[in-house]
This record gives structure tokens, sequence and C-alpha cells, in this order.
């Protein structure tokens, strides 16, 4: 509505300045209020026309009543796979969608796509959200939008990880007697497990009832952390499992000794062979007999069931099964039922001679070259597997030899050469990168079992895998914005800019630190900075590039060669005034440090006073870790007007307070 009220001024104004009108001065505009232009004579209508504009659009933001912003998607998966758009609105008194508004946005957590930015024609603005790569915890994300003092916010939750834990069937135990073990397994959001060094956190919640040998564990190679669990005094208690802000709990309940009904061997988790025996012992206090139960394989009477007596207030059965696959084995009252039972699970696995299959997989196929004490790498895993029929059983404690080729020699290795594969046929190493980045696929991965010609690469394994260390930042551009912004009190514009960062492969690197800083280059004079002409360019007076005036650099004048953006040999004497020409100041502001998205890509502002706009040259540099030093890369520009300014008549902006 407002727009709509400007805008008939404009052509009310028009009309009264093609009949005449009274005295005023051709400046009278930039007051910011339209009806100063009432009092312009010697203005044509053309000119009021323009100044009127250019004064509507100033004052855009400030007119900026309230904002909206929504998401596309409330959550979002922590690993950096799935992004959102957040949507902005700029609205006024009336409930109209402005545009041209000044919006910045910013988010508590994860990655935005640019910080700020200028509603559109439809009076919005939109940035694309992320989790980010280095961080892939479990958490909430408030996103703020701020414009002339207005605000709204959105929440995001970044979600995906998740603990699993395995009691091994042991959920009660007996006050002073065996200890049990709790594992704890870490996947992220695309279901492969963390690796090497995750930190993880157990609590009991009842000290007095159930103690901990350690409370904090770090995952190994298959993003595993175990602890021991014992049993003090007759209770119940938990066990809190925290890691990445995520948390899992286990129930326990510890009896007296010489009371309960549970089972005492195996341990949870027993791995036996097809064929073999396995005797199950179960303390059954005040009972005289014990029925045990299993879907999968028999008990001694060649049944799945068995009723034995209890001896001394222990129940055994000895078990066996001809089928791999996991076995849960209840033991129960048959006087009371399931009322008093309890259970334990046992995987049933193939021998080792019987493996003719191995795949071979990876978390992912690209990893960040290492750097430091920080060590990248990529999760490999095998899997050893009895094939028969077309159906796949994985097969237990298969020694596998992991081995790689390529590279470039730079301290890449793999984290283990030989691991023996769990109940469910798995084994697992890392490759870990080194200091140097590969050609793509650069990296062959084999894997074969130990004295076997089963092996990948050969059929009906799977084939060896490829794998690429990059992520070197070798490569990094600028790119400045379409549009510059100015401020609302119009002292100063924002120049949106982004710096892309690839590797080798020409990968966009996700969460690389860059240090930026701006300088003075060159300067020049002139009088009309809409117009021109610009009368003469020189390079700074700040020779050594250190900050300072230092002796033999006042007054000191090179031309600067625009064409090739460098500096003439030739000096020349020019005005010396004791001051450093141009000021460290005159190059405007960036922020210290950014981080490029999941596009490699990473935004900023130039921050720069109006009364340099065109007379002042820039170096705009960037600072980046690059297979473990620091690489620098440049870029030179002039600092511009906004394009309502540069048209606008008179020119608003001064003239270059710099002399030859």
């Amino acid at each position: 509505m407002k727009f709509v009220k400007f805008f008939s001024l404009i052509a009310l104004v028009s009309l009264i300045s093609a009949c005449g009108g009274g005295g005023g001065s051709p400046g009278a505009t930039l007051s910011g209020s339209p009806t100063a232009t009432t009092t312009t004579t010697t203005t044509t209508t053309a000119t009021v026309t323009a100044t009127v504009t250019a004064t509507v659009t100033g004052t855009v933001t400030a007119l900026v009543s309230s904002l909206s912003i929504r998401s596309g998607l409330s959550q979002i998966q922590s690993d950096g796979s799935t992004t959102t758009t957040v949507v902005v609105n700029a609205i006024d008194a009336q409930n109209g969608l402005l545009v041209g508004a000044d919006v910045k946005i910013s988010a508590s957590s994860g990655l935005l796509s640019r910080s700020s930015g200028v509603t559109d024609l439809n009076g919005q603005i939109s940035v694309v959200f992320s989790a980010g790569a280095n961080d892939r915890s479990n958490r909430v994300a408030t996103i703020v939008a701020t414009s002339n003092g207005k605000t709204a916010e959105t929440q995001v939750k970044i979600v995906g990880g998740t603990i699993s834990l395995d009691a091994g069937s042991v959920s009660t135990l007996i006050a002073g007697g065996a200890t049990s073990v709790l594992a704890a397994t870490l996947r992220d959001a695309t279901g492969a497990t963390v690796g090497i060094g995750v930190p993880v956190t157990f609590e009991s919640n009842n000290p007095a009832v159930l103690a901990l040998n350690t409370t904090t564990v770090a995952t190994n190679a298959s993003g595993l952390a175990r602890v021991t669990v014992s049993g003090l005094s007759a209770g119940s208690a938990k066990v809190s499992v925290s890691s990445n802000g995520i948390t899992a709990v286990q129930d326990y309940a510890v009896t007296s000794s010489g009371s309960g009904f549970y089972v005492s061997s195996p341990v949870a988790g027993t791995v036996i062979t097809t064929g073999a025996s396995q005797v199950v012992s179960v303390v059954a206090s005040g009972v005289s007999s014990v029925t045990f139960a299993t879907p999968l394989g028999v008990f001694a009477n060649g049944s799945q069931s068995q009723t034995v007596p209890v001896v001394g207030g222990v129940a055994t059965a000895s078990f066996s099964s001809a089928i791999a696959g996991d076995a849960r084995i209840i033991a129960f009252d048959p006087t009371a039922n399931t009322a008093r039972s309890t259970a334990i699970s046992i995987k049933v696995s193939p021998p080792v001679s019987s493996v003719n299959k191995l795949l071979l997989s990876a978390n992912k196929t690209n990893v960040t070259i290492s750097t430091g004490t920080t060590q990248n790498s990529i999760q490999v895993k095998a899997r050893a597997i009895f094939n028969a029929n077309g159906i796949d059983v994985g097969v237990f404690n298969v020694p596998v030899l992991f081995s790689m080729t390529g590279g470039p020699g730079a301290g890449e290795s793999l984290s283990q050469a030989i691991g023996f594969t769990d109940s469910s046929g798995n084994v697992t190493t890392s490759l870990v990168a080194g200091s140097q980045a590969t050609t793509q696929n650069g990296v062959v991965v084999h894997a074969q079992v130990l004295g076997s010609t089963v092996g990948t690469g050969l059929l009906p394994s799977n084939s060896d895998l490829v794998l690429t260390i990059g992520g070197q930042a070798l490569s990094v551009v600028f790119s400045p914005g379409t549009r510059i912004v100015s401020s609302e009190d119009n002292t100063y514009y924002e120049l949106p800019m982004s710096a892309q960062v690839t590797d080798a492969n020409g990968n966009a690197v996700v969460g690389e630190l860059l240090s930026l800083s701006i300088e003075p280059f060159a300067y020049s004079t002139g009088f009309n900075a809409c117009a021109g002409p610009i009368t003469g360019s020189y390079c700074t007076e700040d020779l050594n590039s250190n900050g300072s005036l230092d002796a033999a650099e006042d007054g000191v004048r090179r031309d600067y060669l625009s064409s090739t953006g460098t500096c003439s040999a030739t000096t020349q004497v020019g005005t010396s005034d004791g001051l450093l020409t141009p000021p460290n100041s005159a190059a405007g502001s960036v922020p210290s440090t950014i981080i490029t998205n999941v596009a490699g890509v990473a935004s900023f502002n130039v921050t720069y006073l109006k009364g340099n706009a065109t007379w002042v040259v820039v170096k705009l540099t960037a600072s980046v870790s690059s297979a473990g030093t620091e690489s620098s890369f440049t870029s030179i520009f002039r600092l511009s007007a906004s394009a309502a300014d540069a048209t606008a008549v008179p020119c608003p902006l001064p003239p270059s307070p710099y002399k030859f």
C-alpha cells in the first residue's frame, strides 16, 4: 500500500514539475521526505522521478513491520545428506509483501547457504539449510531472520543418529555374582557405524544396586563401546547411555545371592557352530523343574522343548542346531507358566570352512585428507557368507585379510590388516587418509579369507572397493553478488560475496575454515563517483603491506594498472600528508573466518562506507589449509556504488577524498 502511495506521489510531482513551480534546489529530495520534491523548479521531470525512486528504495527496509519464516522440512538428517529451504517474508504495516528489504539470517547450529540477502519480487528471501559435516549429533537448530529490528524464528530438528544396546539377554544379575557386558553401537543418519574414537557415556541411576567398571568409553572400529555391569545389592537400576545428543536406556534387576530365576551360563551372544552342543544352565531357586523351549534347534531329547529337574538349585539342558541362525532359548517354571521365566539368545553359525562368498562395502567413497592431529577415515566392512540355495548366512570367526593398493604414499593406511568376523559375519577396517589427495578412485581395497581362494574381485564375491582421498583445498574462487545493499541509514554498503573451495578432483570441500582479510590495494582521484571520470588511479602508499606508514612511503605514487591488477614499477612524487593513503579502513571489513557449506561455498558480506565507493580498489584474501600448509588466494576489485545511487541525479556520493 505504501508503494502505491509513493508511486502516486511520483506521478503527481512529475505533473507539477512539467507545469513549473516554486524555488528550491535539486538536492531537496535527499532529505528522505517525498513532499520536499514539490518545491523543485529547476529540475526536469525525469530528474525528480529518479530522485524520488532512489529515496523509496533506500527506505524499503525501514518499512518492514513484521517478518514470517518457515522451513520446508521440520527435520533433516544429521549427516548432511538432506537439506531444507527456509523462506522469509518481509511484511509492511498493511500486511503487504515488501520487495527489496534487507534481511539477515542466522542459525544456532548447522550451515546456511547465505546469511543475508534482499527480498525478491515476491517479497521473499530463501536460504538452504543443512546440518553440516562436522557435527552429527541429534539436536534442534533455531533459525532467526532479522530486518528493521523485527525478528522471526523457526526450528528444525537435526536427527538420524542412533544408539542400539545389547545386554546379551542378561537383564537380571546376582548381587556379588557374575558380571555382564552392556554393548552400545552408534550409527549415523545413513545407518553406518560411526567408527573409532567417539566418546560414549554410561551412567547407573542407582550405583548402590548396579556398578559399572567405567563411565566413558570410546567406540572401536565397529562403532561399539562396552562396559562391564556388576550387581551390588538387591533392587532395580537403569543404565543411561549417551553420545552426540542421543540417549538410550537399559533396565536391570539385581537379586540376592541364592534367589532368583535366571540363566547363569552361557553368556549372552555366545556363538556355536552348526551341529555343536551347548549346555544352558538356569538358576531356579524354590523350583522343582524347568522347561526349556526354542523355535530353532533341539534339546538332548531331540525336541524343541524339554522339561528337566532342578538339582542343587540349577537346571541344565543341552542345545544344538543343524541350521544356522539366531536361537532364542526360553526357560520357565512349568507350574507358574511364563510368569517366572528367563531367556538367552545363542548365535548358530556355519563352520569357517563353509565360507564361499565375501562382500566388501564402505560407508562412503571419498574421504578428506588428514591434517595435524585430525585423522579422517572411511570405514570398510567385509561380510563373510555361506551361500546355499541363494540364501546368505553370515559366518562367525572368519579371518579376513585386508590389503590396499594405489595412493600417493603420504601416510594413508588401513587400521587393521586382518580381523575376525563377528556373530553376524562382519569385520571392519578403516582406510585412514594421509596428508595428500589421490586421483579419483585412486585407492583400491581388497579383502580375502585367509588361507582360502575366496576373495573380492572373484565371483560370487563382489568387486574390490575403489576409494578417493580428496578434500585437499587446492582451489578457492570468489564471486560477488548481483546487488549491492544500502544500509538503513544510507551511510554504507554491503556487497554479498561467496567463496567456493574445491579439491584436486573438483569435489566440494565441506566444512573448510577460511580466514579472510581485506586491505586497500589502490585508490583513484576524481570529482563524480557516479558519472566520472576517474582522473587517476594509484597503488596504496603501504609498499610493504604492514598496515602502517613507514619511511619513504608518504607521497610515493605508482600507477595502478587496472588491466592487469598490478602496480607500475615507476614511482612519482605526490602529496605528503603524514597519513597512509588510503587508510586501512577505506577497504571496509569482512568476517575474520567463514566455513564452507555442503556445496563447498561460504557466503559473507564486504561492508564499506559509501564515501569510498568508486574511489578504492581492494585486495580480498582467503587463507586455507592445504595438505598441512597455508595457501592464500586473492581477488582484486574496485568497490562499487549501488545501481540506485550511481544513476541518481544529482549524484548523492561525494568526490574522491584522495589526492595525487
